[in-house]
């Protein structure tokens, strides 16, 4: 019986591989490890916001270097299937995108916000003009749904392209649209998609069986190498960046401007290098057995919901730490992670059990 492929790299449902069925562990296993990394992101992003400029510099540096891979892989996964789809018929691969993209998008993107404009003050950055926002969220996404909105947009330049010249065409189109994008002033919205749409399509054209063979073959030795090149490139330019750009001082940035060093073109070989480490270590981790490879595969089912409700459970866990509790700062990090991870899988299992799953898209 064939399987079905979700088009979003959050998505999880039952994924093609030589067994009927079976899923594809490294693809679980990367989505869990990247989904890990994001709730982090945006834990640590919280406190660096919620203090002083200047103080937490170590881990500002660390939060600059996870934004420089951590959201590429997952566009780069969200292309692996996409030619595999659209051979079955672009229509069939559109109208998908409205329940697994788009209807989330708009559902959690409102309720976010909603919720961050009731709690006025004890948020990082209490909500200005509301209903303005909300107006604007078909072009203008808020928070981390910027992905969803970036990832539409790409799929739509995708289906474009392939119908026109096939999986060459998606990366001459990804690459020609960066290249503009870096040429002509654009809004933030069209920037980022611009941005990571050659990931997409650098996905799209190797496709999951190519990626798979390649994983196969990968040995000890290349794996242990293409690690420590990794690390030695993000700990490179992460140490570098004021030097890299001069415009925006790492050590006294919000999270928004950090994020926005680390996705530099100059930061590009340590996104490429740390993106293959951690494809690697997934795969690696997916031969393994034990309670930690499990979990992390099993995270992996998980990312949508993961992601869309992980930054209310964060922020809510972070304001009651400090408002109630006196504690901030990096020691409260570890529980905001974990609070980021175990909240959304929680009420996912609660919508399952009564039924709103595909209400709530928590599918």
């Amino acid at each position: 019986m064939a399987t079905q492929v979700e088009t979003s790299a959050l998505a999880a449902p039952h994924q093609p591989s030589s067994t009927a069925g079976a899923r594809v562990q490294w693809i679980d296993a990367t989505r869990g490890l990247a989904i890990i990394l994001v709730v982090f992101g945006h834990a640590a992003g919280g406190l660096i916001d919620a203090s002083a400029p200047g103080s937490l510099p170590a881990l500002r540096y660390v939060f600059l270097a996870i934004y420089t891979f951590h959201m590429p892989i997952f566009f780069f996964l969200a292309g692996l299937f996409v030619e595999q789809r659209l051979e079955r018929g672009i229509a069939p691969f559109f109208t998908r995108l409205l329940p697994t993209i788009v209807y989330p998008y708009f559902l959690w993107s409102i309720l976010q916000y909603s919720l961050i404009f009731a709690l006025g003050s004890l948020v990082n950055h209490p909500v200005e003009n509301y209903w303005r926002t909300l107006v604007a969220i078909p072009w203008r996404p808020v928070s981390q749904f910027w992905f969803l909105h970036a990832l539409f947009l790409i799929h739509c330049l995708g289906i474009l392209a392939w119908r026109l010249g096939g999986v060459r065409a998606v990366l001459g189109a990804a690459l020609l649209v960066k290249i503009v994008a870096l040429c002509v002033p654009s809004t933030p919205a069209l920037s980022l998609a611009a941005g990571n749409a050659p990931f997409y399509a650098l996905g799209v054209l190797l496709g999951w069986q190519r990626v798979s063979a390649l994983l196969t073959s990968a040995t000890l030795e290349f794996r242990g190498l293409v690690t420590l090149c990794a690390v030695g490139a993000l700990v490179l330019l992460s140490s570098q960046a004021d030097a890299i750009q001069p415009y925006i001082a790492v050590e006294a940035a919000s999270s928004a401007g950090i994020a926005k060093v680390a996705w530099i073109s100059t930061m590009l070989p340590a996104t490429l290098l740390a993106g293959t480490a951690l494809l690697l270590m997934a795969d690696s981790l997916a031969r393994l057995a034990g309670p930690v490879p499990t979990l992390v595969e099993r995270l992996g089912t998980v990312t949508m919901p993961i992601f869309l409700l992980h930054v209310i459970f964060v922020a809510g866990a972070r304001i009651l730490l400090t408002k109630l509790f006196g504690l901030s700062g990096i020691a409260i990090l570890p529980l905001l992670v974990i609070v980021g991870i175990i909240g959304p899988v929680l009420a996912r299992e609660a919508a399952k059990r009564l039924g709103l799953l595909r209400i709530l898209a928590l599918q």
